[in-house]
């Protein structure tokens, strides 16, 4: 039968003849189609399913002819890919297969939407892409008009934004007019002139206060001290914000700034403070405008105005009102570097909600982070979302103290959103419907002759070799059916060619299982003759015929001769081994000892040349250490002369500098005794204007109430006398003080200048003996050199000795070892010997008599 001998691929079963003949048809009906990567997957599967039959041969000629890889070109290059993947639909495989899941499926099967019917992959190419061209229009519109319409309302969001500062800045711009003009009132340089308040000032002050609805209204003397306040009297006190004031002054130019102010420097000025505001640090708004002198413009003070913005709701209420709702906040930094919210509203409805609070925080630290950059975030405040945009405010150092927040309300833009987004969808959903009854009517007109060619295709698929389509149209479909028909008369022509084919197949398969019979049993009686020489006996011999195997048993009785002498000779070769690595062994033993005993006595004697050479090295050392003190106590004496010979310099210029000192002290002394004479006269010139004027008192008060005034200035000249006395008393009394100092130091003097020339002679004769000194540690200095010389070459050679030494000691070490080595590897080729002897021992080599 044809399918007795079937390809090593097939997991269990033959195939039936139906279901060959079904893959003859396939392929056929693929390659006349056109398909012919298809048609050689077919092929390939129908060669290894019936390799030795008919079919078989039928696959392999038609895939030579296709240019196809059949299973046995791939068994000769198994690295190349295989091209035999399963079909889907067929019964035949390859090899079991595991379960999969869908996407495994679909993965492991590229031709899975290919096997679709017609009618399936028209409505599916139709509608996706029409789906995919729909939704992508009305994707990227969609994505268009919410990208647009976001970015319209940040950009309209940081317009507002922008009004907010104004509206944060027109209170600065009014303070900083309304001062300006105070600043040139009379009242106001008077004021700053004398330093002094007055009620008028006072009340300028206040007037400012009530007219523009703030808080501070000062004015402070170029010291930055307050003059007068419209608040409590502070006059005298510093008031110096943040050093707004000095930097106004200092620049003589109008200041305007936003400061953090802490809860303890407000409650000092017990300012009337906004609602709400209590034991909390304050955001102000300050003007520090100059006041200047009319006649030199010389700057005499300042004019401080401040509003506090903690709880004021007038300017975040304009902003709210500009644009008709929304949510506007100003935030700034404590001292306690803590965000704090200084005022806020929030449009719900129609209701203005006061301090509403930012549910996070993260906008206003990006503000600061980019000062000078309007920031923006979606925000849910209140319930409601919002586009939030911050930006910050700089103090009068440029770095960000407040933040000012803009929120407009996003239930306008949803809506519009919500609405053009339903437009949209309903859109997609009508035109989908369309396109799905357009899709079904194509289908109709082209899936109908499809579907006639199918039955007929799969009668001839399950044997039916009648079966023929109708050519109906000359289009596609009717072409592929008049291809149909000529494959129906090539499988025809084919099925007969192939029954002939598997016929002969038959013959020759039973003629080929005889001849293997009678070879098997030929074997086997080889086998059994030759089974000694599974056990090492070598002298069997097996029979020489004339058959196949006549040759075999030649072959291995030559190969056993072969053996068989070998085995003799290594038999010899290992006996004579053995005796001469014993041999050697005993040699080697001795020349071990040998080395090692030289080994000993050359480490001996090495030691010794060590303790030489050390003792030498050291004798060296010594002497260069010796040297070196030599040269230093030559270069110290040296050294020591030099500086004696500038100490009695010095001392020589000492001695100079004494006498002349004892000159001026003497001329000191007399100048002293001149000033005492000088004194003396002045104290009777002091006693006698004092009688004098105690004289004119006299006289003036006879004189009675016209001597009145003489009285008084006899009376002044008179007090002028006593302190004119009382002072040259004093004056004599240091002048003697001098005098008395004088004659000590002019004493010591002259025993200093004995000293000094005692001192002179003792350091020449010192300067001698380091001259002879410094010559006697020259000659030590050059026989140290000499003798350090000596001693570093007897190291050196010495050391050349050590090393000769150690090379020989090393050389007869290295000796002994290797005769060590050596000794070990006879003992193994002695027991490696032993083995092979043991081993050649099996083998029967003697021929029997």
């Amino acid at each position: 039968m044809t399918s007795q001998v079937t390809s090593s691929l097939a997991p269990t079963a033959a195939p039936t003849e139906d279901e060959l003949l079904g893959l003859v048809t396939r392929a056929s009906a693929l390659q006349q189609s056109g398909l012919t990567d298809q048609a050689i997957v077919v092929y390939a599967e129908l060669l290894q399913a019936d390799p030795q039959g008919r079919y078989g041969d039928l696959a392999r000629r038609s895939l030579d002819s296709l240019g196809g890889v059949s299973p046995q070109a791939k068994a000769e290059n198994p690295r190349s890919p295989s091209t035999t993947p399963k079909i889907p639909g067929s019964s035949l495989s390859s090899s079991p297969q595991q379960p999969l899941s869908g996407v495994q499926r679909w993965r492991s099967n590229p031709m899975r939407l290919m096997n679709l019917p017609i009618r399936q992959k028209q409505l599916l190419g139709l509608f996706t892409s029409e789906l995919v061209s729909i939704l992508g229009l009305v994707g990227v519109g969609a994505v268009l008009i919410v990208t647009g319409l976001r970015s319209q309302l940040v950009e309209q969001t940081k317009s507002e934004v922008a009004v907010a500062e104004i509206n944060y800045n027109i209170k600065i711009d009014q303070m900083g007019f309304g001062f300006r003009g105070q600043s040139d009132n009379t009242a106001i340089i008077g004021a700053a002139i004398s330093g002094k308040s007055t009620p008028q000032v006072v009340a300028i002050l206040k007037n400012e206060i009530q007219a523009r609805n703030i808080e501070y209204a000062t004015l402070v003397n170029n010291q930055a001290r307050i003059i007068a306040s419209a608040n409590s009297n502070r006059s005298g006190q510093l008031f110096n914000p943040n050093d707004l004031v000095t930097t106004a002054l200092a620049s003589g130019e109008q200041l305007t700034a936003t400061e953090v102010i802490s809860w303890a420097e407000l409650a000092q000025e017990k300012a009337p403070l906004p609602e709400g505001v209590q034991d909390q640090d304050a955001l102000i708004r300050y003007t520090i405008t100059p006041v200047r002198n009319p006649a030199n413009q010389a700057v005499l003070g300042a004019l401080v105005s401040g509003d506090i913005v903690n709880g004021k709701q007038a300017m975040v209420e304009r902003t709210l009102a500009a644009f008709g709702g929304g949510y506007s906040a100003v935030y700034f930094r404590n001292t306690s570097d803590e965000w704090q919210l200084a005022t806020a509203l929030q449009d719900q409805q129609g209701t203005l909600q006061p301090n509403i609070p930012l549910p996070d925080l993260t906008l206003l630290d990006l503000a600061v982070k980019t000062p000078g950059d309007r920031v923006e975030e979606r925000l849910t405040i209140g319930g409601t979302p919002y586009t939030a945009v911050a930006q910050a405010v700089a103090n009068s150092q440029g770095q960000p103290t407040a933040v000012l927040v803009r929120g407009t309300a996003e239930t306008g833009v949803n809506s519009l959103l919500r609405t053009s987004l339903t437009w949209q969808a309903t859109s997609v959903v009508v035109v989908i419907l369309l396109d799905l009854w357009i899709a079904t009517l194509l289908t109709r007109s082209i899936a109908g002759p499809m579907v006639r060619l199918q039955e007929s295709a799969q009668k001839l698929a399950a044997g039916d070799n009648s079966s023929r389509a109708d050519v109906l149209t000359t289009d596609e479909v009717g072409n592929l059916a008049q291809t149909f028909n000529l494959m129906a008369d090539s499988i025809q022509a084919r099925t007969d060619e192939v029954e002939a084919l598997a016929r002969q197949r038959q013959q020759e398969a039973e003629d080929q299982r005889k001849q293997t019979e009678k070879l098997q049993q030929r074997v086997i009686g080889l086998l059994l003759e030759i089974e000694g020489a599974q056990t090492g006996d070598l002298t069997v011999r097996a029979q020489v015929t004339d058959d196949e195997m006549g040759s075999v048993a030649d072959a291995f009785n030559a190969t056993v001769r072969s053996l068989r002498q070998l085995v003799t000779q290594v038999q010899q070769v290992s006996q004579q081994m053995n005796y001469s690595a014993t041999d050697s062994d005993r040699s080697v033993t001795e020349l071990s000892s040998q080395a090692l005993q030289q080994a000993e006595s050359i480490a001996t004697v090495l030691r010794s040349v060590e303790e030489m050479s050390q003792s030498i090295e050291s004798v060296a050392n010594s002497a260069l250490a010796a040297a070196a003190i030599a040269k230093k106590a030559s270069l110290s004496a040296s050294a020591g002369g030099t500086a004696m010979e500038q100490t009695v310099n010095s001392i020589e210029d000492l001695r100079g500098s004494v006498a002349e000192t004892t000159k001026k002290v003497k001329r000191l002394t007399e100048s002293s005794q001149e000033i005492s004479k000088i004194v003396a006269l002045i104290s009777e010139i002091s006693s006698k204007t004092n009688l004098l004027a105690f004289n004119a008192s006299i006289e003036a008060v006879r004189a009675g109430e016209n001597g009145q005034g003489f009285r008084i200035v006899a009376d002044e000249v008179r007090r002028l006398a006593e302190r004119v006395s009382e002072s040259t008393k004093e004056i004599e009394q240091l002048v003697s003080s001098i005098q008395v100092e004088t004659a000590e130091v002019l004493s010591m003097m002259e025993k200093g200048t004995t000293q000094v020339v005692t001192s002179t002679r003792m350091m020449t004769d010192t300067r001698q003996t380091l001259l002879a000194l410094v010559d006697t540690n020259q000659e030590i200095d050059q026989l140290v050199q000499k003798i350090s010389e000596s001693t570093a070459s007897q190291s050196v050679a010495s050391q050349q000795v050590s090393q000769t030494m150690k090379e020989v000691a090393e050389v007869a070490l290295s000796t002994s070892t290797g005769s060590q080595q050596v000794s070990q590897s006879l003992k193994q080729l002695l027991e490696v010997s032993a083995e092979l002897q043991e081993s050649v021992s099996q083998f029967k080599v003697d021929t029997p008599t």
